[in-house]
């Protein structure tokens, strides 16, 4: 889990995973409304429905694959 706003590193797997034609790949992400309490610039904002998007007091959720053909 990502609790580090800041840290938006790619880290690759240890070990690769073959993925096939056909093969479903599927990302699941959960955040915890606590966390606010973390990003002072969101602490004096009223509880709201959370979205997807780029700001931030909104919620981002990407799975990147970067694949090499063997």
């Amino acid at each position: 889990m990502q609790d580090n706003f800041d840290d938006q590193a790619i880290r690759p797997l240890a070990i690769p995973a073959k993925i096939k034609k056909g093969d479903v790949v599927r990302v699941t992400c959960t955040h915890d409304t606590q966390l606010r309490k973390m990003l002072p610039q969101l602490q004096p904002l009223p509880p709201r429905y959370v979205v997807w998007g780029d700001g931030t007091a909104d919620e981002m959720c990407l799975g990147l694959l970067i694949g090499t053909r063997s």
